[in-house]
């Protein structure tokens, strides 16, 4: 199985430092090895990031990143895609992904958290699992 993983930021993409919360590129990685680690599925992930910043400062010209990256992978033979996307604007980003997409396409997942990875309280582990797991039911 197959599964692309799109980073654009925001918490889930983002790591403390001193007491700041901001998009560190290390998280990639953390994420994909955890769930790997904790895992025994032989997924491949892909990975790209069209942009990386903290989802609070979205705007027009990152998501239409987002929706040229998502045009660009949808038909590529992945099981699924998993865009990994900041809590404050998550909501616009889906809702445009869905009206671009429509229906025709591999099952798109987003996934946030509520504290940056390498915050013991993190969901984001949690969620990026739930997303696989959701893509692998099919």
């Amino acid at each position: 199985m197959k599964i692309l993983v799109i980073f654009t930021g925001g918490t889930i993409g983002s790591k403390e430092n001193d007491g700041w919360i901001g998009p560190n590129s290390t998280t990639k990685s953390l994420l994909i090895n955890t769930y790997k680690q904790n895992s025994s599925d032989d997924i491949v992930f892909d990975t790209v990031t069209p942009y990386e910043i903290l989802s609070e400062n979205l705007d027009a010209d990152n998501l239409t990143a987002l929706i040229d990256c998502l045009f660009d992978n949808a038909y590529k033979g992945y099981e699924g895609i998993i865009v990994c996307h900041g809590t404050d604007t998550l909501q616009y980003s889906s809702a445009a992904a869905a009206y671009c997409l429509g229906f025709d396409v591999c099952p798109v997942v987003f996934v946030s958290a509520n504290y940056p990875l390498n915050n013991k309280k993190t969901n984001g582990h949690i969620n990026f699992k739930a997303a696989v797991q959701f893509i692998k039911s099919g």
